[in-house]
């Protein structure tokens, strides 16, 4: 397992005191495509779940929800909001998703959001997505892009980086290499796509084929 970035528990308190500010309509679209692509049958893993928003709007719409993030404070207000709200059927825990004891083919979809570009290994993470979705399942993720970006970006987050304001890891991915990731991974790309002009996030909808094993070379 890999060590876990102390960056996103230091956080963990600000960034749950920001996120009712974060729901708007982009928030609102993204969990009503996730739903409607899902089913209300579906049993999902949030991967990179931080303090639980998304899951727990998703939760209504889908049979079951299960939520991961490697920061610990930050899964403790998602559990703590599921508790609050009610919400039964959503779930949390906090570790390396690679590591967890989750069953392969377990989940009928699975969501990613801006998390790729914060992992050591995403192709790695990705064959491990792939074996945890059941064939025939759906993984949603967003990425932001960050190497299609303007070169002064690298060096602001260095800086960032440098003064504690950035995590340890943050890798600036073109789309093309992140879509290449997808389907060596053994997905099959269904949509590319960037629903919102004002960010970077890159939007991809893609499925694990029918009738495939887990083990993917």
């Amino acid at each position: 397992m890999a060590s876990i970035d102390p960056f996103w528990d230091k956080i963990a308190a600000k960034y749950e005191a920001s996120s009712a500010g974060n729901i708007g309509p982009n928030f609102a679209a993204r969990v009503e495509r996730a739903a409607t692509l899902f089913g209300p049958r579906a049993r999902v893993l949030d991967v990179g779940c931080a303090s639980g928003e998304i899951p727990l709007a998703l939760a209504k719409h889908v049979a079951a929800i299960h939520g991961i993030d490697v920061s610990p404070k930050l899964v403790e207000f998602a559990r703590g909001k599921a508790k609050q709200r009610g919400i039964a059927n959503a779930s949390f825990e906090s570790g390396d998703v690679i590591g967890a004891s989750l069953a392969e083919e377990s989940f009928d979809g699975i969501t990613v959001f801006a998390v790729f570009h914060l992992v050591e290994d995403p192709a790695k993470l990705l064959h491990r997505l792939y074996t945890l979705l059941r064939p025939g399942g759906h993984m949603i993720s967003e990425t932001p892009c960050l190497a299609d970006r303007s070169w002064i970006f690298g060096p602001i987050i260095k800086l960032a980086q440098w003064v504690g304001k950035a995590p340890r890891i943050v890798t600036r991915l073109h789309l093309t290499d992140v879509e290449e990731m997808i389907r060596e991974a053994g997905f099959e790309i269904l949509e590319s796509k960037r629903y919102n002009s004002k960010n970077d996030q890159q939007s991809i909808t893609a499925r694990r084929p029918q009738g495939t094993s887990s083990n993917v070379s």
